[in-house]
C-alpha cells in the first residue's frame, strides 16, 4: 500500500487492526518516511553550526563555543540515528546495496573521527588511531557503509566509556584481510550481554540509563557481513571492551 504523505501513513498505522506483520511493516514505512524527511533539516543545521564554529560570522567566546559544540554533538547523534533507521529499512526491504571500490582506509578512518570530534568533546575523550603492518592503504570496500560502521562503533564506545578516556582505533593488516578494532574502557559488560550485542534491537542502554535504539551494532553486522567480513566484541581485562571487524583483501 502506498501513502501520499506522512499524515496518511500515520492514520493508517494507528487505526489498522489487521495482522501484526502488516502493522510492523507499516511502522517501518512510517519510520523510514519520517527519518527521510528529517535528513535535510539536520544537514542544514549541521552546516550552519559548522559556519559558526569556523568563525564565519565572527569569533565566538568560550561559552558560546561550548554551547554550539553541544548542539553540534546532538545534531551529529541525531544524524547517525536517522541513518541507522533508514539503513535498517533498506535492509528489511532488500534495498541495501554495497558498492565496493578501491578506497584509502586511512582517509576513511580519519574522516570518520573528524566527523565525530564534537561528540567526543562532550566527554573530553580522544581518539587514538594506530596502523600496524600496513604498507598499501587501499582496500576494496564501500566507503560510505564502512564509515557508517566506524561511526556506530565509535559512538557506542564513546557512550559507554568514561569521561576523559581514550578510544583506541587500530587498523592491522593480517593474512588476506584488514582488521579494524575499536577499544574503550567503561563499565563491565556481562558475557550474556556481549553475546547478544549484535542482535536487532539489543541494547544495554537501560542498564546505564542511556537512550538507544538497539540498531547501531545490528547494522554494523549487516554491513560487514555484506562485505564478506566478520564482526565481534570481546571483553578484555580491566573493563576494556574491544569491537573488531574485518575487510577481505580483494
Amino acid at each position: 500500500m502506498k501513502y501520499d504523505s506522512l499524515k496518511d501513513l500515520y492514520k493508517s498505522l494507528f487505526s489498522n487492526k489487521e495482522s501484526d506483520s502488516k502493522i510492523l511493516n507499516e511502522k517501518e514505512d512510517f519510520l523510514a518516511m519520517l527519518t527521510h524527511d528529517l535528513k535535510t533539516p539536520i544537514r542544514a543545521q549541521i552546516r550552519a553550526l559548522e559556519l559558526l564554529l569556523n568563525d564565519y560570522f565572527g569569533p565566538l567566546n568560550p561559552k558560546q563555543r561550548e554551547i554550539v559544540e553541544e548542539i553540534m554533538a546532538s545534531n551529529k547523534y541525531m544524524q547517525n540515528l536517522t541513518e541507522n533507521i533508514l539503513t535498517n529499512y533498506k535492509t528489511e526491504n532488500g534495498k541495501l546495496i554495497i558498492q565496493k571500490s578501491k578506497n584509502d582506509i586511512k582517509l576513511t578512518i580519519e574522516n570518520t573521527v573528524q566527523n565525530l570530534k564534537y561528540i567526543l568533546i562532550q566527554k573530553n575523550q580522544t581518539a587514538n588511531v594506530k596502523y600496524k603492518n600496513i604498507q598499501n592503504t587501499f582496500y576494496n570496500y564501500d566507503d560510505i557503509e564502512i564509515q557508517r560502521v566506524l561511526t556506530n562503533l565509535i559512538i557506542n564506545a564513546s557512550e559507554y566509556s568514561y569521561d576523559n578516556s581514550t578510544i583506541d582505533i587500530t587498523a592491522e593488516k593480517c593474512s588476506g584481510y584488514l582488521k579494524i578494532s575499536i577499544t574503550d574502557t567503561g563499565p563491565a559488560i556481562s558475557k550474556n550481554n556481549i553475546d547478544s550485542l549484535f542482535d536487532k534491537y539489543s541494547t544495554n542502554s537501560k542498564d546505564y540509563r542511556k537512550a538507544g535504539t538497539g540498531l547501531g551494532l545490528y547494522i554494523c553486522k549487516i554491513i560487514i557481513t555484506a562485505h564478506g567480513g566478520k564482526i565481534e566484541a570481546r571483553r578484555l581485562q580491566n573493563n576494556v571492551v574491544s569491537f573488531s571487524f574485518t575487510i577481505n583483501d580483494n
